[in-house]
């Protein structure tokens, strides 16, 4: 039976793959397959922040400035404060992985480039890796997509009561933006932060290990 058959059978696909952390052959199926890493690319902006740290390129006790204007949208952290931030470059990695802040990892981005990120992926064997954007102009993209202004007009729209978005504005069409607005209400019904534990969960053990190397030390008073 191959891995992937039980997918199959229930008419879905999928793809997984698992290696040892120390290295060697791994297993799976459709690992080559190009998709949206969603968080998982926090990982290679941290490991991209770490590298430069130890080369002595960045100061991860600088401190970062981050405006009480308009920020990055997300669920948790940053995100939901008012108030001008200042902030240093580690943290901003521990508050990027533990929480998953999108604030953090756009101010991360900024600093470190696309260029310099997608090097370090690169330079770990993954050619076909690539971080094209900031989380904030990709979240404007994806509502843009859909019929909205942006992401925050996006944010705004209740389904129930506004109905579908204009489908002038969107390349996929009238029918998929129906079926989008559809979907964007259904998750509504769920918990966030119940689907972030699930995912959170898978890598847990790479998000403890990087969140710690930029984390003050634990001290016994």
């Amino acid at each position: 039976m191959s891995l992937n058959e039980p997918l199959l059978e229930l008419g879905l696909d999928g793809s997984a793959y698992a290696a040892p952390v120390d290295g060697g052959p791994g297993i799976g199926f459709g690992e080559h397959k190009l998709l949206s890493p969603a968080s998982v690319m926090k990982i290679q902006i941290a490991l991209t922040i770490e590298n430069l740290t130890a080369q002595g390129l960045l100061d991860g006790a600088e401190r970062r400035f981050v405006p009480s204007g308009p920020r990055t949208q997300g669920p948790t952290g940053m995100s939901l404060m008012s108030d001008e931030i200042a902030i240093s470059v580690r943290d901003l990695v521990v508050a990027m992985l533990t929480i998953s802040d999108n604030v953090a990892t756009d101010e991360l981005i900024a600093l470190a480039g696309l260029d310099e990120i997608n090097r370090t992926t690169r330079g770990l064997g993954l050619e076909r890796t690539e971080v094209t954007s900031n989380l904030r102009d990709m979240l404007n993209d994806m509502a843009v997509e859909v019929g909205f202004e942006d992401f925050e007009s996006f944010a705004a729209h209740n389904p129930d009561i506004d109905g579908a978005p204009s489908a002038k504005k969107s390349r996929r069409g009238s029918r998929q933006v129906r079926r989008w607005i559809q979907l964007e209400a259904l998750e509504r019904l769920h918990s966030k932060q119940s689907r972030y534990c699930r995912q959170f969960g898978r890598i847990e053990p790479v998000i403890q290990f990087l969140a710690g190397r930029f984390a003050r030390p634990w001290r016994d008073n």
